[in-house]
């Protein structure tokens, strides 16, 4: 079922790409056509056909079903590389197909792509779906920078790009560590994992930490960048947000993770802690965003 629904809803996106496409050739029309020039059809089956794989609400369902089946690695893949190409070729296209009259409709399906996945966060049990619908939370708030495209919200939405990939990373080969080590994602089944693996639980808090957007941490400069962005675009859209993704999203997420590592234990079994590379993986991971953080 997962499958069917990843090739049902991307390849429905490629479909009306695919049709604007067409459309371009059949008109002899370039980028370089003035903006109001565009059909409303074609402005709308663009944004439907890139807002699937980005992925925009209501259409992000398959992706949290896909992460659920999928192995970590393919996550890893689908959440660091194609949902970051699809914001990419958004932020690169999205100028030539603005037209006002859509500004309102496209804005409130970003807001409410933002806050159903920062709802839905608080009664996960599956900590891979948990993860999935950070990235749809992120992804959509992501793109609203680019609805005002300045150097400023592209400077800003490049760094977003490359953190979010090196954190997702980070989590998904958590999740996998998880799973080898436990054999299940649930939360109800795994508690207490800082006590029976220490050094795991240790990288756990630092990796939730630097995803939580601790301060002085690279995620929190770049969404206080994107804050300040929207603040003096939009204060009341700005001022939701702020309160609906760092409040209510962030303390959903956050509570599964520390119930996951200080509840009661429920591992009976002896369960070793990491091996040298998966702590050289970890260490890289930290090292790169330190660097990210020294140059931002």
């Amino acid at each position: 079922m997962a499958s069917i629904h990843f090739l049902t809803w991307t390849q429905t996106g490629s479909l009306c790409l695919m049709v604007v496409i067409i459309y371009f050739y059949l008109n002899n029309v370039t980028l370089n056509i003035t903006i109001n020039e565009q059909p409303p059809i074609i402005i709308l089956l663009f944004f439907l056909g890139i807002g699937v794989k980005i992925p925009i609400w209501p259409f992000y369902y398959w992706l949290t079903k896909t992460h659920v089946e999928a192995s970590s690695f393919f996550s890893i893949y689908l959440s660091g590389f194609l949902v970051k190409t699809a914001v990419y070729i958004f932020s690169m296209l999205y100028p030539y197909f603005y037209n006002t009259h859509f500004d309102a409709l496209f804005l409130g399906v970003l807001v409410m792509g933002i806050a159903d996945s920062s709802i839905k966060m608080w009664h996960q049990t599956d900590v891979k779906k948990l993860i999935a619908y950070t990235t749809v939370q992120e992804m959509n708030m992501l793109v609203l920078p680019l609805f005002w495209a300045t150097d400023a919200s592209e400077l800003v939405v490049s760094l977003f790009i490359v953190t979010h990939c090196l954190l997702s990373t980070l989590l998904f080969f958590t999740v996998d560590i998880l799973t080898k080590r436990f054999h299940t994602r649930t939360v109800t089944n795994i508690t207490g994992v800082i006590q029976v693996m220490p050094i795991f639980g240790v990288c756990m808090i630092i990796t939730l930490l630097l995803f939580s957007g601790l301060p002085f941490t690279i995620k929190f400069f770049i969404e206080v960048s994107v804050f300040n962005l929207l603040l003096s675009l939009n204060p009341e859209i700005t001022l939701f947000i702020i309160v609906i993704a760092n409040w209510v999203g962030l303390i959903g997420f956050s509570k599964i993770w520390l119930n996951l590592l200080f509840g009661k234990p429920q591992i009976k079994e002896v369960v070793k802690d990491l091996t040298v590379r998966e702590i050289i993986i970890y260490l890289l991971s930290f090292l790169m965003l330190v660097f990210l953080n020294y140059l931002f």
